[in-house]
């Protein structure tokens, strides 16, 4: 396959061992936009940042709410009286350091 050469003149905009719907703008614009991100990346380097590749869970994968609903059930689960009696406390402690209006 071609590397997008164009056709002599770009007759017709199609290029050689492309796929006919390509036309030289776009392999043209291709190449502009891949020679802005290497400059970003380079100045983004130099600024002392790296690029990493992060991960993460699809939510649109199926079983996702459900994992998410049995999550959260097992986090209200695990309150316990403790828990409940400290927060209680705080509230408490918040209350009295609030400053009360005499007026």
């Amino acid at each position: 396959m071609g590397e997008g050469v164009c056709t002599e003149a770009c007759a017709g905009s199609t290029l050689i061992g492309v796929a006919p719907v390509v036309t030289c703008n776009i392999v043209a614009n291709t190449r502009g936009s891949a020679e802005r991100v290497r400059r970003r990346r380079e100045k983004l380097r130099a600024a002392g940042l790296r690029p990493v590749q992060l991960w993460v869970t699809d939510m649109r994968a199926p079983g996702f709410a459900e994992e998410c609903r049995r999550q959260s059930r097992l986090v209200t689960e695990s309150e316990t009286k403790a828990s409940r009696a400290e927060d209680e406390e705080w509230e408490a402690v918040s209350v009295e350091a609030t400053p009360h209006d005499p007026g």
